[in-house]
């Protein structure tokens, strides 16, 4: 485990969240199982949780991985609807 200097000196970069997500769709059924309403946080194939919030998810994340993007999902049998504002900007790029 990375020690606290370690920790802030070290990023992980951004490569998208393509092989988390396809690692919490290989688990989602068994997470089901035990652990419907709570989160995980997933970094490639590894995940930390079940945990009862995204906050105490998020903290367990950087702990376990240190800095870095998360990918930090509820467990869900359906995914919820976006929500998208009426003053969003479409891309034009």
């Amino acid at each position: 485990m990375p020690t606290p200097t370690e920790t802030s000196t070290h990023r992980r970069p951004y490569h998208g969240f393509d092989v988390e997500r396809a690692t919490y769709e290989r688990i989602q059924t068994e997470l089901l199982k035990t652990s419907e309403g709570m989160f995980v946080v997933i970094v490639g194939d590894e995940c930390v949780g079940p945990l009862e919030s995204d906050e105490a998810a998020e903290r367990a994340g950087y702990e376990a991985f240190g800095l870095g993007p998360l990918y930090i999902r509820q467990v869900l049998a359906a995914e919820p609807p976006a929500l998208v504002t009426r003053d969003v900007a479409i891309c034009r790029t």
